[in-house]
This record gives C-alpha cells, structure tokens and sequence, in this order.
C-alpha cells in the first residue's frame, strides 16, 4: 500500500474512532492511570486543590454510558450536600425524544440547584418556544435542557469560557492571526457541512465571523489584522497555497487530531489547546459549587464528558 492510500486509510479509521456521533462513540470509556498527566490536575484546576487529596474514602466517583453513548460522570463528597452529575451526549443534529426525555429524567431525579451548559452564552435559552414538541424537533440539546430547566424553574448558566478569556489563554502560545483564522474556518466549516451553505451563502457567514475575531481580539488589547473575506483569502493561500478557504478539510477542526498528521500547520493544535482550556475551566467552576454543597447538573459533549472523567480518577489517585 503506498503513502498517500496509508494516510488516507489511517485518517478514516481515526476520525470515525472519535467522531462525535456514530457507534465508535457508544464503545464504554474507562479512565486509565496510564493516561494521567505528569502534571498534578490541581496545577491548572484550582478547586482541586480546595478540595484537598481526592481519595476514595472521601468521594465517589461513578461512571456509565447509556443509550446512544450517553455517559453519567457522577461526583459526591461523602459527608456533604453537594453533587454533579456530568452528562456527556453526542450532539444532536436531529429530533431525539428519548434524550429529551433522559435529561427530563435526570432533572427530576437529581434536583439540582443549578444547570450548566456547553455555551458561553445562556441568554438565548430565556426565548425559547414554550411548545415541547417544537424544541424537540428543531433544537440542540442545550435548548433541550433549557426548556426543561425554565419548566423547573431553574437557573441555566454557560460552562464555557468567555471568548475574551480563551482568546487570551490561546495568546500565550499563538498568534492573533492564527487563533482568528482558525475560528473563522472553524465557522465556516461548519457553515458548509452542518447546514449545507454554499457560494454566496457562505461567504455571507465569513463577514460575521472575521467581525467577531476582530472584536474579541481588540477587545483583549490585540489585533486580528484580517477583516475581509479579500484578505482572508490571502492570508489562507500564504499558509496553505492553492487551498480555497471554502474548502478547508473538516478534520483540521478536531482537537483529537495532530496538525501534522491533517496538513493544518496549527490549526487542530489550536483546537487541542482549546478543548484543554475549555475543560479545565469547566471543571473548575463545577467543583467550586461542589465545594459550596450545591447539586449541579453539566451537559456537553461526551469527549467532555470522558476528559473530567480522567481527570477526576487521576486526581483521585493522587497521579
């Protein structure tokens, strides 16, 4: 087999094993000592810390994936009030009653205080359709969780970092240029393949999104240079020459991925680094209200899900 069939063969295999939706992903996760990092987890999430040493003794730590690959990630201290229960999903892109229905389930069970949800920005939730039917059909399951949170009269809150804060934690290893490009192709891309824009209709989505690089970044005392789509195709062709910027290969955007292993230079290097600030950081703010005795529920991704998983046990013994 020669280099190119290798290399093709090798990145289907790869992106099907950890694509956001598909059977792969319904293949149980078990965290592993083996993946622990060489830096204490408490070094980057400072409510471990607070906490003290995670011990077996002093919390509970339980894990299961259900139907479709949900996945539980379930926190409790042993003497104290609070809990979180993490729900990893795949995302969805069409109706699904029997998710809606579990995380209507989970509410009711664990009665939290407060729901967090993979956005950084919950605003959106308090204009939702009060038709349930509606929300099932033409919703993502954050509107899922909101709509049952309105309905239980409970606070919903972004798990995610604000845009200026993960700009800022990216700045420290590149470039302004390059952290806008990669999140306006990010925005293309999904433009192109999520909702099947093409042509004028694409480059409509460009606009918007070079504005809000532009925006983020000088709103952090910075400068993303680039803020037409003319200039946006210089800067796409002076990384990668000939590449159209419509074109840019969806496996660039996923952070399981090595840059050189896709031809994106920085790009899924960028995206690593993104989803190990985004992780961190959510980690951080649902153990904080742990501390506090509160009941949480998170929802996002599954990949999420498994990260705080691997976290927690290597935390948990003491790796």
């Amino acid at each position: 087999m020669d280099k190119m069939r290798y290399r093709a063969l090798a990145l289907f295999v790869a992106v099907g094993a950890i694509a956001s939706s598909g059977v792969a992903q319904q293949t149980a996760f078990r965290p592993s000592l083996e993946k622990c990092p060489a830096q204490p987890a408490a070094a980057n999430i400072p409510s471990l810390k607070l906490l003290g040493p995670l011990a077996t003794d002093k919390f509970d730590l339980e894990y299961a994936t259900l139907f479709s690959g949900v996945m539980e990630v379930k926190f409790t201290p042993k003497n104290g009030n609070g809990t979180l229960l993490f729900i990893g999903v795949e995302h969805v892109i069409s109706p699904n009653q029997d998710l809606f229905n579990y995380l209507e389930n989970s509410v009711s069970s664990v009665k939290p205080d407060e729901i967090f949800v993979e956005v950084d920005d919950t605003s959106y939730l308090a204009k939702l359709s009060s038709d349930k039917t509606r929300i099932i059909q033409t919703r993502g399951e954050p509107s899922y969780m909101g709509f049952i949170a309105r309905q239980a009269n409970i606070p919903v809150l972004p798990l995610d970092p604000q845009p200026r804060n993960l700009f800022e934690n990216l700045r420290k290893s590149f470039s302004a240029n390059d952290i806008g490009i990669a999140f306006v192709l990010r925005e293309i891309e999904l433009a192109r393949d999520r909702r099947h824009l093409f042509g004028e209709a694409l480059e409509r989505e460009a606009s918007p999104a070079l504005a809000e690089q532009h925006r983020i970044s000088k709103e952090s005392g910075d400068n993303f240079a680039v803020v037409n789509i003319f200039q946006l195709t210089r800067a796409v062709d002076s990384r990668w020459r000939g590449l159209d910027w419509r074109q840019v290969p969806a496996e660039w955007f996923n952070p399981l991925l090595k840059s050189d292993f896709t031809d994106s230079k920085f790009v899924n290097t960028i995206f690593t680094e993104e989803m190990a600030i985004r992780d961190r950081h959510a980690l951080d703010l649902l153990l904080a209200q742990v501390i506090l005795g509160k009941r949480v529920i998170a929802l996002a991704g599954r990949s999420h899900a498994e990260s705080h998983l691997q976290t927690l046990n290597c935390s948990m013994a003491g790796r």
